[in-house]
């Protein structure tokens, strides 16, 4: 992110992870920020919505119906358990 500006991505939660990873790590030019593909841990989370905030935003995609379901933070998925 230091070296390009991006104002949107899609990342696999493990990749969420490596950014969440890097302190002091500057990601103000990031407008939007999607992840999904796979589970993603409570903890990570909360960490990342303590990260990013409002940018950020879960993608469910079903196969077999061809659609997209996603949701913005302040929803009923950061739940242990």
């Amino acid at each position: 992110m230091q070296q390009a500006d991006m104002a949107v991505t899609y990342l696999y939660p493990s990749w969420l992870y490596r950014l969440l990873d890097r302190p002091g790590a500057e990601f103000s030019a990031l407008q939007f920020l999607t992840y999904g593909s796979a589970p993603i841990a409570p903890a990570r989370l909360r960490q990342a919505l303590a990260r990013f905030g409002p940018r950020l935003m879960q993608n469910l995609r079903d196969n077999r119906s061809a659609r997209d379901v996603s949701a913005r933070p302040g929803g009923p998925r950061c739940r242990d358990g």
